[in-house]
């Protein structure tokens, strides 16, 4: 005699042709749909996270945090030997307690903690390079300056001339977390507000070897790229540069070089950039100034 369901309690029914197939309801559709989504989303943001915020930075924050500690100017030598050193190919002794503004003493015992630390390295010539790690705990804090200046410029309107002594006050500060942020907020951008370009940026190789003012031709028509580093801790350069409008983007006309400076035409007028200063601005050349046909 066949079960049925009274013979046994385990026993069921073998479901009928609608049931035996049921078709996903709408809120299952959308449930799976939405779950697709999700999972788009978040491979997205996988993607984002290993590809384009984690090179914002190849230390980590305990990594700075533990450095700051044990030698708590090391992050400003690293910064600046970086500066001197993709600027000028290596880094002196001279050069770099001139730029931090200490003695040449105080530079060689942070040179040797430095070395210890294997953060850098001297030649027997007595020059001065970083290692890879060392590279990576200047490229942070320096992309950290950057990105403070923007912000303080851009966002809370403080004057262009001033930011980037005021962002070496907040630079080690900032958290990797929201230096990311601002990286991405501002549109990943390729360089400071003065024009020098973020570590590894796909301009940095070309705003680099762009040529300084003191080697323009005249009669010739140029656009400022960059105010370097150097130029930047010059007393007094950045204020003159937003004074007359020469900033990154502006085009000029070169109408005389000399000893005494570059002779230029901005907005009309006819300005006399001084050597002291115009060594420090980087262009790019447009060609020659057409001349107008005579009526």
């Amino acid at each position: 005699m066949p079960l049925t369901a009274g013979h046994h309690p385990a026993y069921s029914a073998p479901p009928g042709p609608a049931e035996a197939f049921p078709l996903p309801s709408l809120v299952q559709k959308t449930k799976a749909i939405q779950n697709r989504k999700e999972k788009k989303e978040d491979i997205w943001k996988h993607f984002i996270l290993l590809y384009i915020i984690k090179p914002m930075g190849k230390v980590s924050e305990k990594e700075i945090q533990e450095l700051t500690r044990q030698f708590p100017s090391a992050l400003g030598y690293l910064t600046t030997i970086h500066l001197i050193e993709r600027d000028k190919g290596f880094a002196g002794n001279t050069l770099l307690a001139n730029r931090l503004g200490v003695s040449k003493p105080a530079s060689n015992q942070a040179m040797g903690r430095l070395k210890k630390l294997k953060l850098a390295e001297q030649d027997p010539y007595g020059a001065i390079y970083l290692t890879e790690k060392g590279k990576d705990f200047a490229s942070v804090v320096l992309k950290r300056h950057y990105l403070i200046e923007h912000l303080l410029i851009s966002k809370l309107g403080y004057p262009w001339e001033k930011s980037d002594e005021e962002a070496q006050r907040i630079q080690t500060n900032l958290s990797q977390e929201f230096t990311n942020y601002l990286f991405q907020y501002f549109g990943k951008p390729q360089t400071c507000p003065h024009g020098n370009p973020f570590p590894g940026s796909r301009r940095e190789k070309v705003l680099l070897k762009a040529p300084r003012l003191t080697k323009a031709f005249a009669e010739t028509e140029i656009e400022l790229l960059r105010i370097t580093e150097e130029g930047e801790a010059v007393d007094g350069l950045l204020l003159f540069c937003r004074s007359h409008d020469l900033m990154p983007g502006k085009q000029l006309f070169v109408k005389e070089v000399s000893e005494h400076g570059v002779s230029v035409e901005v907005n009309g007028s006819t300005k006399l950039i001084p050597e002291s200063i115009a060594k420090h601005l980087c262009f790019k050349e447009l060609g020659k100034r057409k001349k107008q046909k005579e009526e």
